[in-house]
């Protein structure tokens, strides 16, 4: 048994949530929720111009060779059954967690909940998304 809480305590503490404060603050003072927070924008006014501006270059080519409406569909339903659709984008919030000079991690908080993590790169001077 005390090697469970052991083994517990010792994730808890090598968690970055755990490990560390996370520091909030808007799209406008987190650079690199520069993708997520575009995501969120082309989804809620259904642009896909802007929803084309948001991955790295490899998901880029994933999702243009699927098609930009059927993709906007899919996170659409997705928002949706979230509640996305709904948020006030200024009301979110976002921190980024480093894991070196160009990828990351942003958590994305709404209403002083976390609602998820997602991974982005440094590509061509601008903080994308790299993943799905």
């Amino acid at each position: 048994m005390k090697a469970f809480y052991f083994m517990f305590l010792f994730t808890m503490c090598l968690s970055p949530t755990f490990a560390e404060e996370l520091t909030w603050g808007t799209h406008r003072e987190v650079i690199q929720s520069n993708g997520p927070h575009r995501l969120i924008t082309a989804v809620q006014e259904q642009d896909t111009e802007k929803l084309k501006t948001v991955w790295t270059k490899d998901l880029h080519e994933t999702f243009a060779a699927r098609g930009w409406q059927k993709v906007l569909r899919l996170y659409e339903t997705a928002f949706e059954a979230e509640g996305l659709t709904e948020w006030e984008r200024d009301k979110i919030l976002y921190a980024y967690q480093k894991k070196d000079d160009r990828s990351g991690k942003i958590t994305i908080k709404y209403n002083g909940e976390v609602k998820g993590e997602l991974r982005v790169r440094l590509q061509d001077g601008t903080w994308l998304l790299d993943e799905n």
